[in-house]
């Protein structure tokens, strides 16, 4: 068997220590008494005396031996668990370079086309490459778009989503004007990010999480130059399911989203969504109605 793979060796160190006491008191017991004992008698503490001594030497022994295979054996845990980490760290950077390699390489073209400049295979391969780095087992994760970045009341829809081992959908569109889900429209405002972490346990003021069956969701502002443009979100089955890395990870790959949005902006639709989101900031989108 491969010295890697083979089972760890017990270490009976113990149990070895505890016999190799009781048969040296026996020893030095028999040995002490041989002196006092005559005739018939001391034969037999004398063969007494000499059973106990070998086992003692072969308690040692053993003792030993163990303790070598054991040093051995943590030698062999060590070495597996140094190429085990290897192999990780090298799955990890290539699942993040081809993860980002495909969306780089469509945000690349975005840049210079000169018309066309369709948004949706970027913004399918930015989803899919959160879903594929997110650290959870069966995560989902979705980007809603707001479709109108000029109107005075705003809709935000999913325009791409990916959880391959997910049997839930993304069921919700965001309106404005509805009243409903107003934390989802002070997410963009703010710029930041939202982590929920038990929905069970704290409900953010404004949503509603009826009939959901995910557990903790993450939801991510995407902007540029004060544009609100969207909203990255990924959500899990499990309490608890992100860590800081992959919340870290969700804040680069929401910038992405931004300079690929902004990429496909015209001047006029840059200065027209500028002009919405500061009269909003005035007045409140309820006034704009």
């Amino acid at each position: 068997m491969d010295q890697d793979t083979a089972k760890p060796v017990k270490d009976r160190a113990f149990l070895f220590n505890t016999l190799a006491l009781v048969f040296g008191i026996g020893t030095a017991g028999a040995t002490l008494l041989s002196r006092t004992t005559e005739g018939s008698a001391l034969v037999a503490v004398n063969i007494a005396a000499t059973v106990l001594a070998v086992l003692t030497a072969v308690t040692v022994f053993l003792k030993s031996r163990n303790e070598h295979k054991v040093k051995e054996s943590l030698k062999a845990s060590e070495k597996t668990v140094r190429r085990q980490l290897d192999e990780t760290e090298f799955r990890t950077k290539a699942e993040v370079n081809g993860a980002f390699l495909g969306a780089s390489d469509r945000l690349r073209e975005l840049s210079v086309a000169k018309s066309d400049k369709d948004l949706t295979g970027f913004l399918q391969d930015v989803v899919t490459a959160t879903c594929t780095l997110l650290t959870n087992d069966k995560p989902r994760v979705g980007y809603f778009q707001v479709r109108d970045l000029a109107a005075p009341t705003r809709t935000m829809k999913r325009v791409a989503s990916w959880g391959p081992d997910r049997l839930d959908e993304f069921t919700t569109d965001f309106d404005e004007a509805s009243g409903t889900d107003t934390n989802v429209w002070r997410l963009l405002t703010s710029d930041n990010v939202t982590y929920e972490r038990d929905i069970a346990v704290h409900i953010p003021d404004g949503s509603n999480f009826d009939g959901r069956v995910y557990k903790s969701y993450v939801s991510i502002a995407v902007r540029a130059g004060g544009i609100e443009m969207g909203m990255l979100t990924a959500n899990t089955l499990e309490v608890d399911g992100f860590s800081d890395v992959d919340v870290a990870m969700m804040r680069v790959l929401a910038r992405l989203i931004a300079a690929g949005e902004a990429t496909c902006m015209s001047p006029q639709k840059v200065n027209a969504a500028r002009s919405a989101a500061e009269r909003r900031i005035v007045t409140g989108p309820e006034q704009h109605v």
